[in-house]
């Protein structure tokens, strides 16, 4: 977490993100550290990059310099929009795609 004190910025990739629509359990993986938290499908991306703002202790960072970013085109996504609509991947999901991948190349 030594990096996260001289941090200017934090795009964060929509890739790095995944949502358990069951559990409802978001994951945000970051280089030092996962967030993990609770939330529901109409929550707001404010709402959680004020949770993972208010994780990262004491920082040089601002609130106002951390932003979720389109994984393909890296423009931002407005904080005004609601969780379902991001169209996040599953953990689970992302591991039967490497599964898939990894049984493809022994055959």
């Amino acid at each position: 977490m030594e990096t996260t004190k001289s941090l200017e910025q934090l795009f964060i990739p929509t890739n790095n993100i995944f949502y358990d629509k069951k559990t409802e359990v978001l994951s945000i993986h970051l280089k030092e550290f996962t967030f993990i938290g609770s939330y529901k499908k109409s929550t707001r991306i404010s709402k959680i990059l004020d949770d993972l703002y208010k994780s990262l202790g004491e920082t040089s960072i601002r609130r106002s310099d951390i932003s979720i970013v389109d994984f393909v085109t890296h423009v931002p996504i407005s904080e005004t929009t609601k969780l379902k609509k991001l169209k996040l991947m599953s953990n689970k999901e992302s591991e039967k795609k490497e599964f898939k991948k990894k049984n493809e190349r022994k055959i």
